[in-house]
């Protein structure tokens, strides 16, 4: 999905648009709703805009039936025509596997802010201090300090203590989450 910088819609793809209409209960033409209304209800949502300087997240989670998607959001450069400082929106929509850590889970759990939240997404990917603060577009010291607030809310003094501890809201970290495993 491609958007203006004004965040109008320019392009998006059938696929898309099928997974953001996947069942929705508003009115529909042609069986999906209007590209506008889901802009405004779907899509703008995931965007956080602070103030002019219009930073967004890099990726946001969420469901859609019951399949789990990550959107990717990119700065794009400038078309022609558009001011230097403008730049187009790019949304990647990446399908993920059934076997990804439930954040929202842990957001709630832990009480993390948005931040706390973004930055653990991060690290469980396996993504280094400075990689993080590149997509978070914050220093590293910054990164460091989310990550030491979301280890002090979570109880651990180490990264691999919160790995271990989000390793548990995965569904297979509990026999009851896997079929194959009895119960105790």
């Amino acid at each position: 999905m491609l958007l203006d910088p004004s965040l109008k819609l320019i392009s998006a793809n059938e696929e898309v648009i099928q997974i953001l209409n996947y069942q929705n209960s508003k009115p529909k033409q042609n069986g999906h709703r209007l590209p506008d209304e889901l802009l405004r209800d779907k899509i703008h949502p995931m965007l956080r805009t602070d103030g002019p300087s219009a930073q967004f997240r890099s990726a946001n989670e969420f469901q859609s039936g019951r399949r789990r998607y990550v959107c990717r959001i990119f700065r794009v450069t400038s078309r022609p025509g558009i001011g230097a400082q403008q730049h187009d929106v790019a949304l990647l929509f990446e399908r993920t596997s059934t076997s990804t850590f439930d954040i929202e889970e842990i957001r709630k759990t832990y009480h993390l802010t948005e931040r706390e939240e973004e930055t653990l997404q991060h690290l469980v990917r396996g993504l280094t201090t400075k990689e993080i603060a590149a997509r978070m577009q914050v220093s590293p010291n910054t990164v460091k300090a989310f990550l030491r607030l979301v280890m002090i809310k979570m109880g651990f003094q180490s990264r691999t203590g919160v790995m271990s501890k989000v390793m548990e809201f995965r569904p297979w970290s509990s026999p009851q989450g896997r079929p194959d495993i009895p119960p105790p």
